[in-house]
Formats: structure tokens, sequence, C-alpha cells
């Protein structure tokens, strides 16, 4: 019987994920999630007090699934071969069509939720850790004379969390055929240090 209550509130979290992730949490009807889960209401609340909940819940596991990936970047590499292989994952995890992670991350930053402070709170300290993360490597990678260092380290980490945020968007518009991998390249050999810097650093 435990586990039969384990797998439901587990299958509503799953499902709730992937209708979340298209349509955000005010376009997500409770019923929606309870027809494609065959879940009742009656078993619903048993598990969340409301929609919201059910919201948060999911929104702290995708966030402790993106720190998880973050925590899994071999911090003996050097700087730029740590964002390399961020990005990588990052592609190879989209491009699998079981991580929804970013696009449920974008859609629920592109709703306001001026009702729903708990939820607006969570994604703010989503970005300013994730932010954070690629601020730090960007130090990194200054001190290892990798990156230039006159721009500040939070302005390039904010570049690099745009550039992710702007190429998953962009996947759903037809366009030109560019790979985030490629447009990657581009933004980390714009920030190497340029010739006279090196020169100043001799």
């Amino acid at each position: 019987m435990k586990q039969y209550r384990t797998d439901t509130r587990a299958r509503l979290t799953k499902v709730a994920r992937s209708l979340l992730s298209v349509h955000g949490c005010d376009g997500t009807a409770l019923d929606d999630v309870l027809v494609a889960t065959g879940v009742s209401k009656g078993a619903f609340y048993h598990y969340f007090k409301t929609k919201d909940s059910l919201c948060m819940e999911v929104l702290t596991d995708v966030i402790a699934e993106y720190k998880k990936l973050c925590e899994s970047v071999d911090k003996n590499l050097d700087p730029v071969a740590q964002l390399r292989f961020l990005v990588t994952k990052l592609i190879e995890l989209n491009a699998s069509g079981q991580w929804v992670n970013c696009r449920l991350i974008l859609k629920f930053s592109a709703e306001a939720y001026e009702g729903k402070p708990m939820l607006q709170q969570k994604i703010q300290e989503f970005w300013d850790w994730y932010t954070n993360f690629y601020g730090e490597i960007v130090k990194q990678a200054q001190a290892a004379g990798q990156f230039r260092n006159d721009i500040e380290p939070a302005v390039q980490g904010r570049l690099l969390t745009t550039l992710m945020a702007g190429s998953i968007t962009l996947e759903k518009v037809p366009g030109p055929d560019v790979a985030t991998i490629d447009l990657m390249n581009i933004v980390i050999e714009s920030l190497k240090p340029r010739a006279k810097d090196r020169m100043l650093q001799d």
C-alpha cells in the first residue's frame, strides 16, 4: 500500500512536470493533471493541498536536478572545459526529450506570479544561484588568463545564462539551424583576452 502511494505521488509530479513545461502553472488546470494521470481529485488532495503546492514541488525537484548536474562538473577541468562540459550536457539532455527542466524554468520565469509569491521567490532564487554558478566559473577563467578581465564576472555569467535561455527558446522557432554549442563557442572566443591584453599580461 505504501509503495502504491509513493508511485501515485511520483506519477503526479512526473506528468505535471511535462504539462507545466508547456503551459506553465497558470495555464495548467488541475483537471489536466488528473486526466493525464488517471488520479482522482480526492487522491490528489491526499498528496497536495493545492495545484500551486504541486507546482512548487515540481519546481523544487527541477532546481535540485539542475544543482546535481552542475555539481557533476569535474572541478579538475580547466574553467573553459567546465563550461563546455556543462553546455554539452544540457544540449544532450534537451535533445533526449526526457529533460523538460529548461523549458519549465523558462515557462515559469515568463509568468509574473504576482499572486504566487512563493513561486516567484523560488524562481528568483534559482536565477540568482544559476547566474552566480556561471559567474564563479568565469572568475576562475579570468584568474587562469582564459577570459578577459575588463568585463565583470557577473556580467559574463549573465551573458552565458542568457545565451543558454535564448537558445532553448529559439529551438521552437523556425529559422537558421545554428547549434547551441556553436553559439557558445563564439561567446567563449569573444571572452578570451585580446592580443593586446595578452601582451600587457606578459
